[in-house]
C-alpha cells in the first residue's frame, strides 16, 4: 500500500485538491497540519520570487479542522521591504479560512557573515525500520504512509521525548519538485505528535499553531527532528524540536499545545 504522489492537485487559479496522503491520523476526513503548512509555503515563496530573499520564519495558525477536498490559497505582502519583508498566505474552503500563515523573508547574501552554529548534532541515519504508527491506528493512514520514518529513540507508539529521521517521499503539489523549505514544513508539525507524554489512548493533544525559525534550508532526502513536549497541570503545553539534516542544524519549531482527557 502506497501513498499518492503529491498531497495536493494543482486545479489552477490558486486552487488545490487534497489527496489521502494530507490525512490526520485521528480523522482521515481530515488533514494533518503538515501538507497545509507545506503548501502555504510553496504560495509565499512563489508569492514572494525574489532568489535574493528566503524564508526565515513562518508561523501557521490553524483556525478550524481542515478538511478533505477542494481549497484555495490566496497570498499578499504585509510588510515589504528590500531586507526584510512579510508574506501572508491564506487557505480557504468556501468562505471558511482553515490557515493563515505568516512568513518573515529575509534578504540573504553569500559570505556575508561568519558562521557560528551551537546545536548539538543529529544522531546517525539508523537502517530501515518496519513503519508502525499509532497504537489501535489504521496503518493506511495516509500522512503516515507518505514519509519513511526511521527513529533514532522513541516511537510513534511510545511516550515522550522521540527523535526521528524522516524522509517525505511525496511531492507536496503533483508534477513539481518541493523546495527544502516545503519538506522542512510537511513534517515539523508531527513535533508534538512524535513526542506526547501521555497516553495517547486516554489524552488529546491539540496544537492550535506551529512556528519554525529558519537557519537555512535543508539538504538532502532527509530531515531529522528531535522533539519534546512539556505539559503543565493545567492542561497547557509546548511542544518544541531542534530540526537538522546530515549536515547539521536547520532550525526550531515550536507549539502551543491544549491537553485534555478525551
Amino acid at each position: 500500500m502506497t501513498a499518492p504522489e503529491a498531497y495536493y492537485l494543482p486545479l489552477g487559479e490558486g486552487r488545490f485538491e487534497s489527496t489521502t496522503a494530507t490525512q490526520s491520523p485521528w480523522d482521515f476526513a481530515a488533514q494533518h497540519g503538515g501538507p497545509p503548512s507545506a503548501l502555504c509555503v510553496r504560495e509565499i515563496e512563489r508569492h514572494h520570487d525574489d532568489p535574493t530573499m528566503r524564508v526565515a520564519r513562518f508561523t501557521a495558525d490553524f483556525l478550524a479542522p481542515i478538511p478533505q477536498g477542494v481549497c484555495r490559497v490566496t497570498t499578499r505582502t504585509v510588510r515589504p521591504g528590500r531586507r526584510v519583508a512579510l508574506v501572508e498566505a491564506e487557505l480557504t474552503f468556501g468562505e471558511r479560512a482553515a490557515v493563515v500563515m505568516r512568513a518573515w523573508l529575509i534578504h540573504r547574501e553569500d559570505d556575508r557573515a561568519e558562521p557560528a552554529d551551537w546545536a548539538p548534532p543529529a544522531r546517525g541515519l539508523p537502517g530501515p525500520q518496519e513503519q508502525r504508527y499509532f497504537p489501535g491506528m489504521d496503518p493506511a493512514w495516509g500522512y503516515g504512509r507518505s514519509i519513511e520514518w526511521r527513529w533514532a529513540s522513541g516511537a510513534f507508539d511510545i511516550e515522550g521525548p522521540a527523535a526521528v529521521w524522516a524522509r517525505p517521499h511525496t511531492a507536496i503539489v503533483a508534477g513539481e519538485a518541493p523546495t527544502h523549505t516545503q519538506l522542512v514544513a510537511a513534517v515539523a508539525d508531527s513535533t508534538n505528535g512524535i513526542s506526547a507524554p501521555l497516553h495517547l489512548d486516554g489524552w488529546l493533544f491539540i496544537p492550535p499553531s506551529i512556528t519554525v525559525t529558519c537557519l537555512r534550508p535543508a539538504e538532502g532526502e532527509w530531515i531529522y527532528l528531535d522533539a519534546a513536549t512539556h505539559v503543565a497541570a493545567d492542561g497547557i503545553g509546548v511542544a518544541h524540536a531542534t530540526i537538522s539534516d546530515a549536515r547539521g542544524f536547520v532550525a526550531y519549531a515550536t507549539q502551543p499545545v491544549l491537553i485534555d482527557r478525551r
